[in-house]
């Protein structure tokens, strides 16, 4: 019987395996590429979004409670124009400036409230002056950056008074605003001015922040964080790993008060205890049964009283 050789599969030239191997290289390079791109496009889109809120029209006016006020366009330090009333007060040379937070505005702080504590405070002693944060109610601009720029417009609010010919003046912030306020007080142009800081609900780390509130703000996973982080540094100049109030309350010049609701689902209560101890000198009031931003409506009295104490304490 005859025998045929066994046939053998040739292997595949070493040319081919090489050209299949750059093929796949490429595709996953491709693939890479593309997820990138999507990626910081996903971040650059909630970037914009989440620091581009709602404006709200304003509730209510000092007219509401009686008062006479003047409508007034402050210059932020960058040039924006914002919005502001100035409610005088004849009697005195003290000088507040309210500013309210993120989504906010003016007269609608405070769950519409703003105007109502304006007024009281007013009564209390004090001018008054409130604005318009750069993105909101009728300010120019159309993104905040979480407190990096809005020093800017807390600082120009300063600069009118000044050239009004307040000096004893001082500065009331709530939860952005109040990170505003710290960032102000701090700057080395212009920060001296500011007398007095009342900070309401102010967070210590914006990251810490940012990662417990970014799911539900967005409604991504945290992995979108960190390219949102740095696409709105690049494109709207908020650079969120350096807003961190609490490194900064020391090195205000300023007497501080702290105010904080302990049922804050916004901002941990740990930050105000990090940020009370980050600054000893400070007088500080914990809230049990107030939420964010909501202790002037827990408790309104109490609040007009101990605010105006401090702050005719401070700017004598």
């Amino acid at each position: 019987m005859s025998r045929h050789p066994q046939m053998r599969t040739a292997p595949a030239p070493v040319s081919r395996r090489r050209f299949t191997a750059r093929r796949l290289a490429l595709a996953l390079g491709v693939l890479m590429v593309l997820a990138l791109v999507g990626y910081f496009a996903v971040g650059a889109y909630v970037a914009t979004q989440l620091t581009r809120p709602e404006r709200k029209v304003q509730s209510s006016t000092p007219a509401d409670f009686g008062l006479q006020f003047q409508d007034t366009t402050v210059r932020a330090r960058d040039g924006l124009a914002l919005a502001g009333w100035f409610i005088p007060n004849t009697a005195t040379d003290r000088a507040v400036v309210l500013v309210h937070g993120r989504g906010a505005c003016r007269s609608c702080e405070f769950d519409g409230r703003f105007v109502e504590f304006a007024a009281a405070l007013h009564a209390e002693g004090f001018n008054i002056l409130m604005i318009d944060l750069r993105a909101h109610g009728q300010s120019e601009g159309r993104n905040f950056t979480l407190g990096e720029h809005e020093r800017w417009d807390v600082l120009g609010a300063v600069d009118w008074l000044q050239e009004h010919g307040f000096e004893k003046i001082g500065v009331l912030g709530v939860s952005l605003g109040a990170a505003s306020t710290v960032q102000a007080a701090v700057d080395p142009a212009g920060g001296q001015a500011i007398k007095a800081v009342v900070l309401d609900s102010s967070f210590g780390d914006l990251r810490e922040v940012l990662e417990k509130r970014f799911p539900e703000e967005s409604g991504l996973p945290n992995v979108f964080l960190p390219g949102s982080v740095l696409m709105g540094r690049l494109l709207l100049g908020a650079n969120v790993n350096a807003i961190r109030p609490v490194d900064d309350l020391p090195h205000i010049a300023a007497p501080v008060m702290l105010i904080f609701g302990a049922q804050d689902d916004t901002v941990p209560v740990a930050q105000f205890h990090a940020m009370a101890a980050a600054r000893p000198g400070a007088e500080t009031w914990l809230v049990e049964d107030a939420g964010h931003a909501r202790i002037y409506n827990a408790h309104p009295q109490e609040y007009v009283t101990r605010v105006s104490r401090f702050l005719a304490q401070a700017l004598q």
